[in-house]
C-alpha cells in the first residue's frame, strides 16, 4: 500500500474517532491528547484546513470543512491520475513515432 493511501486511511480514522466519540461541536470537544495520531503532520494540516478545529486542549470535528477536506483530497487525487494517464500516452505516442 502507498505512503498516501496509509495517510488517508488514518485521516478517515481521525474523523471516525471523533465522530464516534461525538466529537462534532465546541460542546461536545474532547481532550486533544486522546485523538490517535494527534502527534503527526497530517493531523496539523486537518488543523489548518479547518477540519478539525482546536479549542485550548480540546479539539473536534467540523463535518461541513471534514466533507470539504475530503472532496479536494478526491479532485487533487483525480487532476494527478489525469495527468499520469495524459503523461503515459504522450510516450506511447512519442514512441510510436519514433519507430
Amino acid at each position: 500500500m502507498s505512503a498516501a493511501a496509509v495517510i488517508v486511511l488514518r485521516v478517515k480514522r481521525i474523523f471516525a474517532f471523533l465522530r464516534d466519540r461525538g466529537a462534532v461541536s465546541p460542546e461536545t470537544a474532547i481532550p486533544i491528547d486522546e485523538v490517535p495520531y494527534r502527534d503527526r503532520w497530517y493531523f496539523r494540516r486537518l488543523i489548518m484546513r479547518g477540519a478539525v478545529r482546536v479549542l485550548g486542549v480540546k479539539c473536534y470535528l467540523d463535518e461541513p470543512a471534514a466533507a470539504l477536506y475530503m472532496r479536494r483530497y478526491r479532485l487533487r487525487a483525480l487532476a494527478f491520475l489525469a495527468l499520469v494517464l495524459i503523461m503515459a500516452l504522450v510516450c506511447i505516442a512519442l514512441a510510436s513515432i519514433k519507430k
